[in-house]
């Protein structure tokens, strides 16, 4: 997928329509988002606060694969950064990175949130 990159996590649902080619499949994503990052955000804290570092690292791995299918820049840098200290073992020192993700992807939710239920309406 070449998405065009975007510097924040805003939901931008045009860009993502013209890339996948189908507004139904984006409604199936945004969809499987919205099921996904809550847990996913918690798998990473959970991995931070028990200091385990391979677990961080598979978390934000996993987060920045799954989210990064909406070309935010905002959630993949981040995401990057974490999985680098999972890898590293440095699992302390990531709540600074772990707060922004969470940040970011609740950004990204929030608009996914809103275009589906403007899609409905």
């Amino acid at each position: 997928c070449n998405l065009p990159r975007m510097p924040n996590a805003r939901f931008d649902a045009d860009m993502l329509i013209a890339e996948f080619g189908d507004e139904g499949l984006l409604a199936d994503l945004a969809v499987l988002l919205l099921e996904q990052a809550e847990q996913q955000l918690a798998d990473v804290r959970q991995a931070i606060a028990a200091g385990d570092s391979p677990a961080l690292k598979a978390a934000a791995h996993k987060i920045k694969g799954g989210l990064g299918t909406f070309g935010a820049d905002a959630i993949i840098e981040p995401a990057a950064a974490l999985e680098a200290l999972g890898r590293e073992g440095r699992a302390a020192e990531a709540n600074p990175l772990a707060e922004e993700l969470a940040s970011e992807v609740r950004a990204l939710c929030d608009g996914a949130r809103a275009w589906l239920a403007a899609r409905a309406a």
